[in-house]
């Protein structure tokens, strides 16, 4: 073992000498113990910094970027204020303005509507109701600072009010049947439906109010629930409700009528009870009468 122990003298002569190296390296060192109490503090300090605001250094000067962004934005917000509120007075302004031009337009809007409505309600047969469309200021929005009201006059000598405090159902659909039809083409409503819309009239009013619906109904769908055959036979088609009770309840029943079944139903209508072979025949004679005026 002598060449081994000859090796381990010789390691423990080099270690001897890394260890006075070392020692005098350590010699020239001059470590001040506050030195070591600031680090200390300091890493204590980014250890809690670390809980708070972030696990990593990186994310740590994240927040502080964000945190200075919002002091700066607190210190400056009396200035951004201002701004805003000079931005405010301004878009204000112009809102003005431009309401103002639109309530002009209205007004003269108004004048032509009211005259065009009249002119329905003249042909369906109602002279006597006075249309008025009632414009009055009210607060800004984005609508304008406008509040328009449609007010109508049932009887001569009295003073337009609202419509829904005046009209009844049937002349509620027949003004607002007159009001699509001067609206026509000019909204987006797909489907109108009227009801009671034959409340109050017969005979030629009716008809004028049939050749309206099917006016209507050249740029939408109409679906009008009424009980005067002259109505119903403007139709394009005909659905039948009924209702039956059975076994202790009630069931509405919609049914699907072909030209024999509408025949049927539009003679039923004006006979009552009992139909005729001769109201049958009246019955279809007005179904092609109102095909022939449609097709025109």
């Amino acid at each position: 073992m002598s060449d081994t122990a000859e090796k381990l003298r010789g390691f423990s002569y080099e270690i001897d000498d890394f260890a006075l190296q070392i020692n005098e390296a350590l010699s020239q060192i001059d470590i001040d113990p506050s030195d070591m109490e600031n680090v200390d503090e300091r890493l204590d300090t980014l250890y809690r910094l670390s809980r708070k605001y972030g696990a990593t250094e990186e994310d740590m000067l994240d927040y502080l970027k964000k945190a200075e962004a919002e002091r700066e934005s607190i210190v400056l917000s009396e200035q951004r204020i201002s701004e805003l509120e000079r931005e405010l007075e301004i878009t204000e302004k112009n809102a003005v303005s431009l309401a103002g031009k639109l309530t002009e337009s209205r007004r003269k809007a108004a004048v032509k509507f009211e005259k065009d409505v009249r002119a329905e309600l003249d042909f369906l047969d109602m002279p006597g109701v006075r249309f008025a469309v009632k414009i009055e200021k009210a607060a800004l929005s984005s609508n304008g600072d406008d509040s328009v009201e449609f007010l109508i006059s049932a009887n001569p000598g009295e003073e337009p009010k609202p419509i829904a405090k005046i009209a009844s159902g049937g002349e509620l659909s027949r003004i607002m049947l007159a009001v699509k039809c001067v609206l026509a083409g000019r909204d987006d409503l797909q489907t109108m439906i009227f009801d009671e819309i034959d409340a109050g009239v017969s005979g030629r009013a009716a008809r004028k109010v049939a050749m309206k619906l099917r006016e209507v109904s050249k740029g939408r769908q109409v679906i009008c629930v009424t009980h005067l055959a002259q109505i119903a036979a403007h139709a394009d088609e005909h659905l039948l409700i009924t209702k039956s009770v059975r076994d202790g309840k009630t069931y509405t029943e919609v049914t699907r009528l072909g030209f024999e079944g509408r025949k049927r139903e539009i003679a039923r209508i004006n006979s009552g009870l009992d139909v005729t072979e001769l109201q049958l025949k009246n019955a279809e004679e007005m179904l092609k009468a109102a095909c022939d005026k449609g097709e025109d």
